[in-house]
């Protein structure tokens, strides 16, 4: 949230998650400086999910087709795959915390369940904003 709109340095901006991408191009892109950037576990891609390269691709297509609730699982797999990467596994391929991942799945799928609109607010982000 920028007060004033005066164009003014940002002295600090805190990101999570998908915020912490938002972040980084918002330091990138803005007509401001950002001096500083704070990202909590941002959603960084290890590798980027095929739905993810098709909106890359043709975003308005793939929004299209996301908005009218036809392949909505795309986008919710990707999301709940990248849970699946983001906990640190050991060499026998066991998660080192996996109470915390289970919590995340969960809480991840909760979310997919309760709030439906979430993967339109994903997909715009993935289609509109964070391309390339």
């Amino acid at each position: 949230y920028v007060v004033g709109g005066s164009f003014q340095a940002i002295e600090l901006f805190v990101g999570h998650s998908t915020g912490g991408l938002v972040g980084i191009a918002a330091a990138a892109k803005l007509d401001w400086k950002v001096r500083k950037l704070a990202l909590v576990s941002p959603a960084l891609w290890a590798e980027k999910p095929i739905i993810a390269k098709l909106a890359d691709a043709v975003p308005g297509l793939v929004h299209s087709i996301l908005s009218q609730g036809w392949l909505h699982f795309l986008v919710s797999d990707a999301y709940l795959e990248n849970t699946h990467k983001a906990f640190a596994r050991d060499d026998r391929d066991q998660y080192l915390y996996p109470a915390a991942y289970h919590k995340a799945l969960a809480h991840n799928k909760a979310m997919f369940a309760a709030h439906p609109h979430a993967i339109g607010g994903i997909a715009g982000i993935n289609c509109f904003f964070l391309t390339g």
